[in-house]
């Protein structure tokens, strides 16, 4: 008999990367805002750690590498700003039966 896909696969028992064992950096940051604003309320929350900060951020030898690509796709697609503009709905047009 063949084992169940969904069973062995989305089982606790053979979750691969289960998620109560991984450092999450967002929630790190909102648990010591949380601790710091239940200990001393109405200060200003504490800024993001360094350590936080180094896991959120691209490791050097990445930006390094892609630098070229990025400059070569700056290079064949122009950015620019395109700014919308507002459209004027009368009353009239807003409450019109359809």
């Amino acid at each position: 008999m063949e084992p169940n896909f969904k069973s062995y696969f989305f089982s606790p028992s053979n979750d691969v990367l289960n998620s109560t064992d991984l450092y999450n950096p967002c929630y790190q940051h909102l648990y010591r805002c949380l601790a710091a604003r239940a200990t001393r309320p109405g200060q200003v929350l504490p800024e993001v750690d360094a350590d936080v900060k180094a896991m959120l951020s691209s490791p050097a030898e990445v930006l390094k590498a892609a630098q070229s690509h990025l400059q070569s796709i700056d290079r064949l697609f122009k950015r620019e700003v395109v700014e919308k503009k507002k459209q004027k709905v009368t009353g009239n047009e807003l409450f019109a039966k359809k």
